[in-house]
């Protein structure tokens, strides 16, 4: 024996126990022939000898020696394993046992191989000790089904586990024109067997590959595009791929047809890393991170660092991660196409990539010298908790580019571990724990990302190219996964028995799935047929619903979750009782809205559902839009997309002229899904379109926006004039028809500015401090590079917005972006600010519950009680958006004014 100095090993006797099949009856079934004993002197001319390593902790590594004999295999601290040892061209095989030290070892003993050949109980010629280190199966003569003979495979250097298994460790790779920087792994719709990888190339563009076998993929189409390709992400539902390239720009490339990947636009946009959502690319370069619509390239919203750039950025359901170099987590509601921070937290270990799944961030240490990865709980987007940071310690290093979870408690670890280039195998299960050390694969070069798809790991390993890791052997114990269905937030009326659901509408299914091994795909089946599949943690579906019929109000969902040795399993069915959807739907919002200005150059129309229309009306005869002059003169839209599951639709137009339009919708034939139509006749609305004209300098020549809709693009110069005259300051008019938060957002400055928010509280026609609700001096300003946003909450009023250079000799352009969303309020009358005008209460018995808006012109808000005895009244104010101060008095004299000597309690936040 060949040992590291310390390691202790043993020497097993050359016993191997034949494995026998036994029925459910519990006698041993004989064999369809004698089982044999294999004692050639050799069963191929193959040169490689197999090993297979069995650790105590249940981890197996199979593989073969590279040409110097030597197994090389790093194992974890302080555990114990034996390794198997088995050569084709000798029939010999040998075995040994240790245990690691406490830093682990990179074990590359090998034993003599003294024992020859064994037992072959299924007659192949290849003993079982031999079948048993190379995955086949001792009790099948032809374990991959193909009609030959695992020994006549083995022979012939074929192999005897084609496509049902392959050894651990990197299987194959790819090279591709430029460098493997970013990686997307997905099925096919309707095939879960079939894999297919897009890649991110660096300098040359990107690529996608077919990856159906592993062992031998095939790069089916490559597009060239200016930049360093960077990041990658899908938008499969409109068969295109959005790809960042940094300086290179933003571009949607076509990938309908894998052969020929086609670019259809490239985008002014910086961008390191992009993720899709709904038609929306999130985009992330030079400390900005930009939400782009992908059927127009319209920048929807922006926000910015104030200082330093972000590291990687993860989608779950509705929520946005965004991780930047300073270790914060930024948490972004992403519902509405706006980039709302809901959160942040500051991690002890992170700055690097992350992933998203199951309600957990898994953030690579990349600020870690040591590496590893830290864990957050997100289970609450608005209240991130950290779990763990990194625990890997001295005298260990680990990598820190990024960590990818298989969703069946492991995951893999990759980026440079000292000089080492590597993908960790990590066991993952225990949370708080991420120094679970299992494996090393080797790598030629210095990995940039990873992605797990059925059961694989595909790494863009750099100029090495894309890399194919078997990181985990397939299944062959016989032991299905587990899969379980939670549809309980899908109940529409939890007072009636069962899970209540509308007829028709599209439910969100998530799947959780545990397995002994690893899981290679989930199916989702709907009334016991395949509606969709998914080869990649997390396993996420969405799935419409049936109508009820005469003879059914009910569907049924399960899932089938099956690993990579082909055991599947089928979770407990979930029955929902349709509920008949008899109400007819309504429009929630329209952008552009109804009396609402906007500017030349516009080409989107969108409208928002109260519930999923039927797609098939939601076209340009029954949504029309038309100068308001020239009604028959209808504007044929460029594109239709349906969003949000059926519940928006969004048409694009040719950019549009300076104008009058009337939008009408025919709404008795735009219907939902279950036939409801949206009325009896038309519903119209009106907008206008204004000249690009440069915003005034004084209140009087003010740009008026008009009533603010859901958003509003404006870009102009600032400092000087499109033609070079000074322009010291830029003045814009508008209202709210209703209480409102107002984001707005200077987008893609070239230098510094200042923006101003105002309501001019006495008409007059100057804008004074005391006027002023929102200010550049507390942290809005920018450089040429940063973008800045900021939000305010409105009442119903006129205001103005102020933009001017930060210093006289700063000139540039900037794009200007409004967001309103309105704000519900809870009570039926805005509580009034004086004692004559309070919000009478009346006898104060319970508990009672206000949302309000306080503030610009409703400086105060006052209710009025009465107590019939005498109590203790507590009062809390919470959720407050700014600082608050409350007061509590006893009107003694009943003049209805409030006295400083019938004060009672005065509080504030601080």
């Amino acid at each position: 024996l060949m040992a590291s100095v310390g390691s202790q090993v043993s020497v097993s006797p050359t016993l191997y126990l034949r494995k026998e099949r036994v029925p459910v009856g519990g006698s041993v079934l004989p064999p369809a022939t004698p089982p044999g004993f294999s004692n050639a002197t050799q069963v191929s001319a193959d040169s490689s000898i197999y090993y297979l390593y069995e650790l105590e902790n249940g981890l197996t590594i199979r593989g073969q020696t590279n040409q110097a004999q030597r197994a090389q295999v790093t194992l974890p601290p302080n555990v114990g394993y034996s390794v198997l040892f088995y050569a084709p061209d000798t029939n010999r095989s040998g075995i040994m046992s240790g245990r690691t030290g406490a830093s682990g070892e990179r074990v590359t003993e090998m034993p003599c191989l003294t024992h020859i050949g064994g037992f072959d109980f299924d007659n192949d010629g290849v003993p079982d000790i031999g079948e048993h280190v190379i995955g086949s199966d001792p009790t099948d003569p032809d374990s991959d089904g193909d009609g030959v003979p695992d020994g006549a495979e083995i022979k012939s250097g074929l192999n005897p586990l084609d496509g049902i298994s392959f050894p651990t460790g990197v299987i194959s790779n790819v090279g591709v024109q430029g460098q493997a920087k970013d990686v997307v792994v997905t099925g096919a719709t309707n095939d879960p067997t079939r894999t297919f990888v897009y890649l991110a190339t660096g300098s040359h563009g990107a690529a996608i590959v077919d990856a159906t076998r592993f062992d031998a993929p095939i790069v089916l189409g490559q597009v060239d595009l200016n930049g360093d390709a960077t990041g990658i992400a899908l938008d499969a539902a409109n068969r295109t791929a959005v790809v960042a390239a940094n300086a290179g720009g933003l571009h949607l490339v076509d990938i309908a047809d894998p052969m020929t990947p086609t670019r259809i636009a490239t985008w002014d946009v910086v961008a390191a890393h992009v993720e899709v959502a709904d038609g929306v690319a999130y985009a992330a370069g030079a400390g900005a991170l930009r939400a782009i619509d992908t059927a127009t390239g319209e920048l929807l919203a922006t926000v910015a660092l104030s200082s330093g750039s972000f590291t990687g950025l993860a989608i779950e359901g509705a929520t946005l991660y965004a991780m930047d170099d300073r270790r914060f987590l930024h948490v972004y509601d992403i519902a509405d196409d706006r980039l709302l921070e809901i959160a942040t937290l500051q991690l002890s270990d992170g700055g690097g990539r992350i992933f998203a799944g199951d309600g957990i961030v898994y953030a690579a240490a990349t600020s870690n010298f040591r590496g590893g990865y830290a864990v957050v709980d997100v289970s609450d987007p608005t209240n991130p908790v950290s779990i763990s940071g990194s625990d890997i310690a001295s005298p260990l290093i680990a990598p820190r580019t990024e960590f990818i979870p298989n969703g069946s408690g492991r995951g893999l670890l990759i980026g440079s571990a000292g000089n080492v280039q590597a993908a960790d195998l990590m066991e993952s299960s225990n949370l708080a724990d991420t120094a679970a050390f299992l494996t090393r694969f080797e790598l030629p070069a210095a990995p940039f990302a990873a992605a797990i798809g059925a059961g694989i790991g595909f790494i863009a390993d750099g100029a090495a190219g894309l890399q194919i890791v078997n990181y985990s052997p397939f299944d062959n114990l016989g032991q299905p996964p587990t899969a379980d269905l939670n549809l309980s937030s899908l109940d529409v009326d939890f007072n009636a028995p069962g899970i209540q659901v509308l007829e028709g509408s599209t439910a969100p299914i998530h799947v959780s799935v545990t397995d002994d091994v690893q899981v290679r795909h989930v199916e989702l089946l709907l009334n016991e047929r395949v509606v969709a599949s998914d080869i990649s943690f997390p396993f996420e579906f969405s799935v419409q619903l049936p109508f009820t019929t005469p003879v059914s109000s009910t569907a049924t969902l399960r899932a089938r979750a099956t690993d990579t040795g082909g055991n599947a399993t089928l979770s407990d069915p979930v029955v929902l009782n349709l509920v008949p959807d008899t109400f007819p739907p309504t429009i929630l919002a329209a952008n552009p809205d109804d009396a609402t200005r906007h500017f030349a150059g516009m080409r989107t129309l969108s409208i928002q559902f109260s519930e999923a229309m039927d797609a098939s009306q939601l076209n340009a005869s029954n949504i029309r839009l038309a100068p308001v002059g020239n009604l028959a003169a209808t504007i044929v839209p460029t594109d239709v997309r349906i969003k949000r599951d059926g519940r928006e639709v969004q048409l694009t137009y040719p950019p549009l002229a300076q104008g009058d339009y009337q939008v009408t919708l025919a709404a008795n034939q735009l219907r939902d899904r279950v036939g409801n139509t949206l009325g009896a006749g038309n519903v119209q609305w009106q907008f206008e379109v204004l000249e690009n004209r440069d915003p005034g300098q004084t209140l009087a020549t003010a740009l008026d926006l008009g009533t603010l809709g859901p958003r509003l693009t404006f870009q102009d110069f600032f400092g000087v004039g499109e033609l070079g005259e000074a322009d010291p300051e830029d003045i814009f008019v508008f209202t709210l028809a209703e209480a409102a938060t107002v984001t707005a957002t200077i987008a893609n400055p070239t230098g510094d500015v200042r923006l101003e928010l105002f309501a001019n509280y006495d008409g007059d026609p100057q804008l004074e401090f005391n006027e002023s609700l929102h200010s550049g001096t507390d942290g809005l300003c920018c450089n040429s590079v940063r973008d800045f946003s900021f939000s305010q909450q409105l009442p119903p009023g006129t205001y103005n917005l102020r933009l001017t250079p930060e210093s006289f000799n700063d000139a540039g352009q900037y794009t200007l972006i409004l967001n309103t969303s309105p704000i519900p309020i809870s009570t039926s009358s805005d509580p009034g600010t004086t004692g004559a005008t309070a919000l009478n209460l009346g006898p104060l018995a319970g508990e009672i519950v206000i949302d309000e808006v306080v503030g610009a012109f409703d400086f105060d808000d006052i209710y009025r009680f009465s107590l019939s005895d005498a109590s203790t009244v507590s009062g809390t104010i919470s959720k407050q958006t700014e600082d608050l101060n409350v007061q509590l008095y006893g009107d003694l004299d009943a003049d209805g004014v409030f006295e400083f000597n019938e004060r009672l309690v005065s509080v504030g936040d601080g």
